[in-house]
């Protein structure tokens, strides 16, 4: 399970969040760290001290920050939050993220969806 911490770019049984047997590169997965605490930072940095010592994984928190717009591949992405989330001893990491490249008719069935749509729309 990589450092035994799901969210650092393995899932369970050594896959990467997106659910592939396929090993991650060390420099990659330190590219995605960075990321996500970048993110992470960026939208907490508007909250006061009290909250950010008393955020726990799970935890919504407003913020009046605007949305981060990441181009890659000739793909837009709009990241709108990130979300840290207890599963055991183990933290789940998520950028929350707007993705216009999604057809409307596979958001229409997720939203319709009682079990959610986490595997198709949240990001590990």
């Amino acid at each position: 399970r990589g450092r035994g911490r799901r969210g650092r770019g393995r899932g369970k049984g050594g896959q990467n969040n997106n659910g592939n047997k396929k090993p991650v590169d060390p420099a990659h997965q330190r590219m995605t760290d960075r990321m996500f605490e970048y993110v992470w930072n960026y939208y907490g940095r508007d909250l006061p001290e009290h909250e950010k010592k008393g955020l726990r994984p799970g935890a919504v928190r407003r913020t009046s920050r605007p949305p981060l717009y990441f181009q890659h591949q000739g793909h837009s992405r709009t990241i709108i939050g990130a979300q840290k989330r207890s599963k055991g001893s183990e933290v789940e990491r998520f950028l929350l993220i707007f993705d216009p490249g999604a057809k409307p008719e596979t958001l229409m069935q997720v939203c319709s969806d009682r079990r959610g749509g986490e595997g198709r729309f949240k990001r590990g």
